[in-house]
């Protein structure tokens, strides 16, 4: 099981919490839950590493940004802390809310 997996950059964290169980097929299941702390900081981090060259990639990531902090909801006062949809894994078909993202193989042939 997962009971806390924290990862970390500058100022910016986010925390995955919750409990996978691989069936006999080998394939993954769980339920999760996502929080994120001074996100759109982290992101902002991310967007400035960009060169003059990749304007049209760092536009795109600024909009993917923009994308996923429209799914978080604020859970403080100022707003740097927030809950995410459900991250959902179902016999290796994962899902972000109601949003499939993809699969992951199973873990034991």
């Amino acid at each position: 099981s997962v009971e806390a997996l924290q990862v970390e950059w500058g100022a910016s964290a986010l925390n995955l919490t919750g409990e996978a169980k691989i069936g006999s097929n080998g394939l993954i299941s769980g339920d999760f839950k996502l929080q994120a702390d001074n996100l759109e900081e982290g992101l902002d981090a991310i967007s400035s590493g960009f060169s003059a060259r990749q304007a049209n990639q760092a536009e795109q990531f600024k909009t993917l940004s923009q994308t996923i902090l429209s799914f978080a909801q604020p859970v403080d006062a100022d707003e740097t802390l927030r809950n995410f949809p459900p991250l959902t894994i179902s016999d290796g078909q994962v899902r972000f809310g109601f949003i499939p993202l993809g699969n992951i193989p199973p873990v034991i042939p």
